[in-house]
């Protein structure tokens, strides 16, 4: 899934030994990185180049058992409260695989991004 100069993506690492007769849990990531830089994207801000980070901040674990779902945008409704007491709607979107939605919500309304080949 790619919103906003950004693409997000699940992963599934089997767990277990190898020589074992028994399937072990394993573990799932959600992946975010930027489309321009092929950096990790923590809050929604791209990680500076001249920034320290590791493998772990281009992932979040996902914590359940099973192969995670493919990434999907999740739209909820929050009602906002005006200093005035008058309150209004305002649509909230996270970035989610299998239901677990661990990343907060987009700093942007999601806006497409097209993929194209030069020459075509």
């Amino acid at each position: 899934l790619t919103i906003n100069g950004v693409v997000y993506f699940s992963s599934f690492a089997p767990g277990g030994d190898a020589n074992s007769c028994t399937a072990g849990k394993g573990s799932n990531r959600l992946y975010d990185i930027n489309l321009t830089w092929g950096r990790p994207v923590i809050d929604g801000e791209v990680i500076a180049e001249s920034a320290d980070y590791d493998l772990s901040d281009f992932a979040t674990e996902l914590q359940f058992g099973g192969i995670a779902s493919e990434v999907y945008l999740m739209s909820e409704t929050e009602t906002i409260t005006n200093p005035d007491g008058s309150t209004k709607e305002n649509s909230v979107f996270r970035v989610c695989a299998s239901l677990v939605c661990p990343s907060d919500q987009l700093p942007l309304p999601p806006s497409r991004t097209y993929w194209t080949e030069e020459g075509l």
